[in-house]
């Protein structure tokens, strides 16, 4: 874990932790407190799945979206997060690329982006 200390993913972290508080932070990335903390403190072995989160959700990186070109991370994942409309077909093209094989989308059973 002491290889970690200067990524820049975890120091972006750490300034969210001192800048949120760890709950505020756990809530922004969509994890548990406890998983934030045990990272935070070097106790934790597996990190991948938190680098992820951080890197797509607090340090705003882009994404090669099949329907809309280069996006931020946020707002791929806002666009993941939006009902199938029916009425615009855009909305229908996003919905069906974002489900079908998209490398970031991220669901209930494999919360990880892949």
């Amino acid at each position: 874990m002491s290889g970690l200390a200067g990524e820049p993913w975890l120091l972006a972290l750490k300034v969210a932790c001192s800048r949120h508080g760890l709950r505020g932070t756990a809530r922004e990335l969509g994890v548990s407190p406890a998983l934030v903390s045990l990272t935070v403190n070097g106790r934790r072995k597996n990190t991948d799945f938190l680098k992820s989160r951080v890197e797509s959700r607090l340090m705003g990186g882009e994404r090669r979206c099949p329907v809309l070109g280069v996006i931020e991370s946020n707002v791929c994942l806002r666009e993941q997060a939006k009902p199938l409309v029916t009425c615009n077909p855009v909305s229908v093209r996003l919905f069906r690329a974002c489900r079908n094989g998209c490398k970031y989308y991220e669901t209930k059973e494999n919360p990880h982006v892949r």
